[in-house]
């Protein structure tokens, strides 16, 4: 394996599947399967009775080009082989495709057991519970502000922030009225219901997005629930903890009078690029594929991991070109949703608008059989 490709010498296992592993080439992709389960396999054969380490427990180093992994963590009892193997799959799963989940389960249970004899799609139900579980808890601490996260009252308003530099100087550069920001600032889109504008904040650029509180009766509604801002700063950080592109969330504001909802506001990074509705005339056919194959598997991913977006218009999907490759990041998260147990209806009908505007720019079909072949993959289970 090539050292170049790792960002560190050593790196967390869990966070390598999320943010490195796609990026590989499928030579060092195949070695990294094999020695990944290999390793697995050797723990379970010296401990039958433990649960194996989670990823998050483990490390992986690169030293000369060359990988090896270690584990840093307790070992459980085990109560099954589903629950042996679920957990490790779990962040192995958002990024791996189907054959290289059977080169893993190959290498892993050797000459002893066949591939055969597992219950992929039981295997992978365990795997997305203990997904979820890690996801819930990850959330819960960015909305109770702990685990790199903060919670304060500041001037009638309710932060929650990353607990870095950035993110408080953006607060204070927003309190006591955050309204002020937008004197001089470049409207994205002005509404009755929320406001979007581009606005700079300690020489950084933000997008700061405002829902708008509309009147007594939604006050009343709103009292105990939280406000879209806050929804949205949750979902925000749901999908960035599935491995997909979304502009990262620094702060959140709710405005509250004896409880009653006042304003809200929640501030990202602001996306560079063009809408997919403007940026697709002028790609070639060869772009065309690569952007094709990589909504696919973005939108894929989504679904099959608990979350419909509810307005996949071509507006919503921001394109630009980063050293010459084409990225993909998704926005607008007024109408997303995260489930426990996602349906392929369910995912089905998010994705109609997206095939709407799709077949706006694709008369003969051809763009869309390729998509959703490389769509339903990811939905196999579902």
């Amino acid at each position: 394996m090539r050292q170049n490709l790792l960002p560190v010498s050593t790196v967390n296992v869990a966070t390598f599947w999320v943010e490195t592993y796609q990026g590989l080439p499928a030579r060092d992709k195949r070695e990294l399967i094999g020695q990944y389960a290999q390793f697995l396999s050797e723990l379970a054969r010296a401990e039958p009775s433990r649960v194996l380490p989670l990823p998050p427990d483990c490390r992986l180093t690169v030293n000369q080009g060359l990988a090896t992994f270690s584990c840093n963590g307790k070992m459980a009892r085990k109560r099954s082989d589903t629950q042996l193997l679920g957990p490790i799959l779990a962040w192995f799963w958002i990024a791996s495709s189907r054959a290289e989940r059977f080169r893993f389960l190959a290498r892993f249970s050797g000459p002893v057991k066949s591939v055969r004899s597992w219950n992929l799609a039981e295997v992978e139900a365990a795997a997305f519970s203990a997904l979820q579980i890690t996801w819930q808890c990850e959330v819960r601490d960015a909305h109770v502000g702990v685990n790199g996260y903060r919670v304060e009252r500041q001037f009638g308003f309710t932060a929650w922030r990353k607990d870095e530099g950035a993110a408080a100087e953006a607060l204070a550069s927003l309190l006591p009225d955050p309204d002020l920001a937008y004197a001089g600032a470049r409207i994205c889109k002005p509404g009755s219901r929320n406001h979007t504008a581009r606005v700079e904040l300690k020489g950084h650029s933000y997008l700061l997005k405002r829902y708008n509180c509309r009147g007594w009766i939604y006050r009343l509604q709103n009292a105990l629930r939280p406000s879209r801002a806050v929804k949205n700063w949750n979902l925000m950080h749901h999908f960035q903890l599935r491995g997909l592109p979304v502009p990262d969330p620094h702060l959140c504001l709710e405005e509250r009078r004896c409880r009653l909802l006042g304003r809200s506001y929640i501030l990202m990074d602001f996306c560079p690029g063009q809408t997919l509705r403007l940026q697709w005339p002028e790609l070639q056919d060869p772009e065309r594929k690569t952007l094709v194959a990589a909504l696919a598997t973005l939108l894929g991913r989504m679904h099959r991991f608990g979350l419909l977006h509810g307005d996949l218009k071509w507006n919503n999907i921001m394109v630009w070109r980063d050293n010459g490759r084409l990225r993909v990041i998704l926005v607008d998260f007024d109408g997303s949703r995260q489930l426990r147990h996602p349906s392929r209806r369910q995912a089905d009908r998010d994705l109609r608008r997206f095939l709407s505007d799709l077949r706006r720019y694709d008369p003969t079909g051809i763009w869309e059989n390729r998509f959703m072949r490389a769509w339903s993959a990811w939905l196999a289970y579902l």
